[in-house]
């Protein structure tokens, strides 16, 4: 099982874990493996060190390709995957061919191709399953080493945040028990694959969610056009629903015309070549938006508007129907990766860190907050910059005055210094970790000046500082300055 306590933060659960009641009908046997994954995270406390290692178990069920089809939370931060099918008492290696942290999906590819020789691909549905359809759930839930089959019905659609990266996308709801030791296990209707089981919603009972088919074949699409998963493309504008009627009256609408206002425009998008602040942004594709931000997903049914261009890759146009002062105008602006210099959840990479003169640097990242603990544990001032940074570039990053181990050169300085967003060396603003550095490495001042956003200064001699460097390496057992996306 992939344990989801280490987000104790969402109201979403990764469902390391499973629907676990009884069950008549269901795929097939040979359809559905057993996935154990060694795992090795990183620490974000000390981000020269890997957390922990252990093993998780998932599940996987084979589709075309000879393909494992199974969640990215089962092999995220993997360093051996192996697989093992009900009919057989042996393990196979397996590899992550692609993975898409964003909705939560990855394929594995199996080193011995024999492996696939009993086994039955599943077909994946083309639409989604009717509310209140049953559905059958396979895998290999807690309490036993066997394949294990649920039931339950499609209790709702929507678009919903994954827990695993935070990113809202559509979402099945399922109306069934979910139990630790089952995810990546199949959703099936009528003998094919309506869905992955991802997540469960805390304080609650029998509300289960998986990826649904449209993002299923939304993953495969792009791991097929581009070699990878290249990432859900994003509109990237601020929005604001506009249901009160003086807010409408005051951007000129008329009684037929709804929409969403566009509130902010990140100076780091491309989109500021095309939408204002003080847009109304009505339609996307000829697709009307409702002034509580949704548009139509089945008769009966209404989703948020964003998944109305879910469909579409990174780069793709986007025709966006606005009213600017009253005026009707249509524009077109390609999807683009979100944009934030605070990223959200990371993983199967390393954290960015720099060590010099014992103060040790970080980029701010959902991560390193978590690494506090819950929500309420964060310090506030990065939960206040988390929630409220704008992004001015593209190579944004809001750097961290992590922590002081304690040196010679940084005597007096200590638990006041730690979690300060750095703003400024020596006067000059910084735009990253590497930035920060490269100023560190140019200064040609005695002194080292490090300004925060505390109006906090931290002052090194820079020559002390430098020879203190590798000293505090040895004494604290730290293998390198900075992490190696620094030398690059």
């Amino acid at each position: 099982m992939r344990l989801s306590m280490l987000k104790t933060t969402l109201p979403l659960f990764l469902a390391g874990l499973m629907l676990s009641v009884s069950c008549a009908c269901a795929a097939p046997i040979d359809s559905v493996v057993k996935i154990y994954t060694v795992v090795s995270p990183p620490s974000y406390v000390t981000p020269w060190v890997d957390e922990f290692s252990g093993e998780v178990t998932g599940t996987g069920c084979v589709i075309k390709g000879k393909r494992l089809l199974t969640n990215a939370h089962v092999v995220s931060d993997q360093t051996v995957v192996m697989v093992r099918k009900q009919s057989s008492p042996d393990k196979y290696r397996a590899r992550v061919s692609a993975i898409a942290h964003e909705c939560d999906l990855a394929l594995l590819t199996v080193d011995d191709e024999s492996f696939f020789n009993d086994l039955t691909p599943l077909e994946i549905m083309p639409d989604l399953p009717e509310l209140q359809e049953q559905v059958s759930v396979v895998g290999y839930p807690e309490g036993g080493d066997t394949i294990s089959y649920s039931q339950g019905v499609v209790s709702r659609i929507e678009v919903e945040r994954y827990t695993h990266s935070d990113l809202p996308l559509l979402t099945m709801q399922i109306d069934a028990a979910i139990n630790p030791g089952n995810s990546g296990g199949p959703v099936i209707r009528d003998g094919k694959l309506a869905g992955v089981v991802m997540q469960y919603l805390q304080q609650a009972q029998n509300i289960g969610y998986a990826a649904p088919g449209p993002i299923i074949h939304r993953f495969l699409k792009d791991v097929e056009t581009n070699g990878k998963f290249a990432g859900f493309g994003r509109i990237n504008v601020l929005l604001q629903r506009m249901e009160n009627q003086a807010l409408r009256d005051s951007k000129q609408m008329k009684a037929d015309q709804s929409g969403v206002l566009v509130i902010g425009v990140p100076p780091a998008t491309t989109n500021i070549q095309h939408l204002q602040i003080g847009d109304v942004l009505m339609a996307v594709d000829g697709v009307k938006i409702a002034n509580n931000g949704t548009t139509p997903l089945r008769k009966g049914e209404r989703v948020d508007f964003s998944y109305a261009y879910s469909h579409k890759l990174i780069g793709e146009p986007c025709t966006l129907s606005i009213l600017r002062a009253g005026v009707p105008l249509e524009v077109v602006v390609p999807l683009m990766h979100d944009v934030r210099a605070i990223p959200k959840w990371q993983y199967d990479v390393a954290p960015s860190y720099l060590v010099y003169g014992g103060i040790v640097f970080m980029p701010l990242t959902l991560n390193y907050m978590a690494a506090y603990g819950d929500g309420p544990k964060w310090p506030r001032t990065l939960l206040v910059e988390f929630d409220n940074h704008v992004t001015q570039r593209m190579d944004e990053q809001v750097v961290v005055l992590h922590q002081i181990l304690a040196d010679d050169c940084n005597i007096g300085y200590g638990e006041n210094e730690r979690e300060l967003i750095v703003r400024k060396v020596n006067g000059q603003p910084i735009v990253n970790l590497k930035d920060l550095w490269g100023k560190i490495q140019a200064n040609t001042n005695r002194f080292i000046s490090i300004e925060s956003d505390r109006s906090s200064i931290v002052v090194l001699d820079a020559a002390q500082a430098k020879a203190a460097t590798e000293r505090v390496l040895k004494n604290y057992r730290i293998p390198a300055a900075m992490s190696a996306d620094l030398m690059r």
